[in-house]
């Protein structure tokens, strides 16, 4: 049988992985206070709101980061927990970015949205820094926001042991599924012993414990509509998220899906109907046909939020039936 996991962050939330944004925002403040910083996270909006950008500091640009980040391999050693200017300076914008929601309801889909919010500009008009200095401050924000990621990622699957919540689902196809995923741990090789030629981290993924360790490159963006031509101009193109390069890169493993049986979206948000993520799930319904089965993790979703992902998938060119399961 013929079978596709997608894995999102909903998979490791039903683990008892605490992997929601405000999980990630609470270890970004927890870390700098263990550090010893004095600066008034409950009250960064505010002065923002008064002052401007005047006062944020800005860390200095890692060359050797950035050469490590595009060879594609470990990197923003120096924005690593302990670094408080890295991490007060991610903390700020990415909260500047999200200020007009409520943080315990924010979704990665929204986080990833609000990231073109940044107001690289206004910055460096308030700190009075040249504009040619716009594409090192996006640097700085790219290397600080991957580092802080790996840096949570990493705490959570510091003991894969203790994870004792299984799927009984997953279980039973084991080896004898695939798996496309899109978050950042290492919980199917680590508790479920899946081997690597049957998954697809599309995103990349912290693979190491150990800060000298390797680390993929880790996505986070946003959508954007642009053409790739003129990605490579904006100030914002770090934070675009390069989808289509992405399904490219991976389009080996997308190949030797043949014609899919069955399809488990366990976990990835595919409620609304702009996610960046898109033409991957394209990708995947060009493998099915009429009788592949399209399953997905009814993990608190309300009538409406059905009708949404059944809308959504038809769009996308899905023409089967859509079904909710517990996959737990």
């Amino acid at each position: 049988m013929n079978t596709l996991f997608i894995i999102g962050n909903g998979f490791d939330m039903a683990h008892e992985l605490k992997t929601g944004y405000n999980d990630f925002r609470e270890f970004i403040i927890d870390t700098c206070k263990e550090f010893g910083s004095k600066f008034d996270f409950n009250n960064a909006i505010n002065i923002i709101e008064l002052e401007g950008f005047k006062n944020l500091t800005i860390p200095e640009v890692d060359e050797d980061s950035k050469k490590s980040f595009k060879d594609g391999g470990y990197y923003g050693y120096n924005y690593h927990e302990g670094n408080l200017e890295a991490y007060e300076f991610f903390f700020t914008l990415t909260e500047y970015a999200n200020h007009d929601k409520n943080v315990d309801n924010i979704t990665w889909n929204e986080f990833e949205k609000n990231l073109s919010k940044i107001p690289f500009k206004q910055i460096l008009k308030d700190k009075n820094i040249c504009l040619t200095k716009l594409n090192d401050l996006v640097w700085v924000y790219k290397l600080c926001q991957n580092a802080a990621f790996f840096d949570w990622i990493n705490s959570k699957i510091h003991n894969p042991e203790k994870i004792k919540v299984r799927s009984k689902l997953i279980d039973s196809y084991s080896n004898a599924a695939f798996y496309l995923v899109f978050n950042y741990t290492t919980v199917l090789e680590r508790k479920y012993n899946i081997e690597k030629n049957r998954i697809c981290n599309i995103h990349g993924q912290v693979t190491n414990s150990d800060q000298n360790g390797i680390e993929n490159n880790l996505v986070v963006g946003f959508k954007s509509e642009v053409p790739l031509i003129l990605q490579a101009i904006l100030h914002n193109s770090l934070l675009i998220k390069p989808v289509r390069k992405l399904l490219k890169k991976n389009i080996d493993f997308f190949n030797s899906l043949s014609t899919l049986e069955e399809v488990y979206d366990f976990g990835l948000n595919i409620v609304p109907s702009d996610i960046p993520d898109i033409p991957y799930l394209k990708e995947i319904i060009k493998h099915t046909d009429s009788n592949t089965k399209f399953y997905v993790n009814d993990y608190y979703l309300t009538e409406q939020n059905k009708n949404d992902i059944q809308n959504n998938l038809k769009d996308w060119g899905y023409n089967g039936v859509v079904q909710f399961i517990n996959m737990m």
